[in-house]
Formats: structure tokens, C-alpha cells, sequence
């Protein structure tokens, strides 16, 4: 339980999350031929708990590093910006609704499930803004952002008993 508990093991714990996100979205891609694209958000269930027990400051570097690599690794240089500005602001919004809400577990299962929502809403909306995309908003709720939900909140469910034991 001291491994998640140190700074250094614990973002090398998210380092490699943010790359397993990407492997088991591409597992769910080949799965489904592409029909349906779930998005994992693991790396985010472990910044939610982080943001109650490391230092805020420390997470929120931790985000903005964790944004970079994401926007390097998966979209390239010249697409710097959209994790890079989503992951500090989830953490931000996070910490700030620790302040007003208790981190319980009904009250950490609807922030995580407005925060993986609110990510994918603004990251399309930003790769809009880019012109990085012209995929029908419809489509994407219907085939993406519906199943990614599906999946990030039976994957909470999953974890949350375990991350509550070591963080809370």
C-alpha cells in the first residue's frame, strides 16, 4: 500500500496507465471493427484519487506533464493543446469539488462520471476547433462517448473499493 502512496511510484503509476489507456482503447477498437471506440480513462480514476491524497499543486503538475506526453504520444506536435489544457482543468474542477462535496463513494462516482463526460465532450469540441475532425456530433455520443461511459463506469466500480482503501 506505501508503493501508491509515494509521489515518484505514483506517477510512474500514471505514466503507465496513460499508455495502458491507449492499448486497451485500441483492444476495444479491433474488438468492435471499429464499430463502436471506447475511450479508456484509468489514468483519470487514479487522478481523481490523487487529487484528495497528494498536494494539489503536485497533482496538477502532474496533469499538465501527464497532458503533454498524452498530446505528443497520441496526436502529435503540431496538435499541442487538448489534454495538455483538459487534464489540469479536470483536476482544477476536481479539487475544487472536493472543497464543497465529501470524497465518498456515490459522491466520487458522479464526479468521475461527469469528468470523463465533460473530457470528451470538450476534446471533440476542441479537435472541432482545430479541424482536426468532421465527425458527426451524433455519431460520436451514440458510438463513442456512450460506450466509453459503459465501460469507465463499470471499470470505477470495479476499482473504487481498492483505490478507496489505499487513498482514503
Amino acid at each position: 500500500m506505501v508503493f501508491f502512496k509515494n509521489k515518484m511510484l505514483a506517477s510512474l503509476l500514471a505514466l503507465i496507465l496513460l499508455l495502458l489507456d491507449g492499448q486497451i482503447s485500441l483492444f476495444f477498437r479491433f474488438l468492435f471493427h471499429g464499430d463502436f471506440v471506447i475511450t479508456s480513462h484509468i489514468m483519470i480514476i487514479f487522478l481523481l484519487y490523487y487529487t484528495i491524497f497528494f498536494n494539489p499543486y503536485y497533482v496538477f503538475f502532474l496533469s499538465v506533464s501527464l497532458g503533454i506526453i498524452y498530446d505528443f504520444y497520441y496526436l502529435g506536435i503540431y496538435n499541442l493543446a487538448i489534454a495538455t489544457i483538459l487534464f489540469p482543468s479536470f483536476i482544477v474542477l476536481t479539487i475544487k469539488a472536493w472543497k464543497h462535496v465529501a470524497p465518498k463513494r456515490l459522491q466520487c462516482f458522479l464526479i468521475y462520471f461527469v469528468s470523463v463526460s465533460m473530457l470528451d465532450l470538450t476534446s471533440i469540441g476542441l479537435a472541432y476547433l482545430y479541424r482536426l475532425t468532421s465527425y458527426p456530433l451524433s455519431d460520436f455520443i451514440t458510438y463513442n462517448l456512450a460506450p466509453s461511459l459503459i465501460f469507465n463506469m463499470l471499470l470505477f466500480l470495479l476499482l473504487q473499493k481498492q483505490l478507496k482503501k489505499i487513498y482514503l
